[in-house]
């Protein structure tokens, strides 16, 4: 049926899962059951490839589950397509949180490369580093220039002591200065 679930198979669909969570929840103990929860769900599952360029410690990635375990479990154990539209739009905005609370358990350090590797932008920037066969590095480097540069740059947009000549020659140095932080990361090629 592809992303079309009548109701009431939805429902039907939610049960069948229930029972077996619930079966299974019954054989083990409760840290055989996170134990089984954090190697086989669905919620595991969509984590660990979320995480794959953040490379979370296995003490890591039980707390960020637990956290993210809790929202899915709201919302049909992470099965979206037993979902409403209603409720994939409140599990989205669960989850769209879910970053702010993965700082509780990750130290500042671990906390910024968390919100690096899940950044879109750095997941493409990554591949086109590869592409020019450049260091990984050089894709946080790029990031971090671009994230600061378009700060100046909305700084310099909103400044109203300046006028439009100063905010051209502001932004044009801005510019430059970029364009030699990109090059000294990029090399001539890049």
């Amino acid at each position: 049926a592809g992303e079309f679930i009548l109701p009431e198979v939805r429902e039907k669909l939610a049960l069948l899962e229930n029972e077996k969570r619930a079966d299974i929840e019954k054989l083990l103990s409760p840290e055989e059951f996170f134990d089984y929860e954090i190697r086989s769900s669905v919620t595991a599952r969509r984590l660990r490839d979320q995480l794959a360029l953040f490379e979370p410690s296995e003490a890591e990635f039980r707390a960020m589950f637990t956290l993210q375990n809790a929202v899915e479990a709201k919302y049909g154990g992470g099965r979206i397509q037993n979902l409403t539209t209603a409720e994939r739009r409140e599990r989205n905005q669960a989850l769209r949180a879910l970053p702010a609370q993965m700082q509780s358990v990750l130290t500042p350090e671990r906390f910024a490369a968390y919100e690096l590797a899940i950044d879109p932008v750095y997941r493409q920037t990554r591949e086109f580093v590869a592409t020019q066969a450049l260091p990984p590095t050089a894709a946080a480097q790029i990031v971090t220039v671009q994230k600061d540069t378009t700060a100046r740059a909305n700084a310099l947009r909103q400044d109203r002591t300046l006028n439009a000549e100063q905010r051209t020659a502001q932004l044009a140095s801005l510019v430059a200065e970029t364009n030699a932080k990109l090059s000294a990361t990029l090399g001539e090629k890049g």
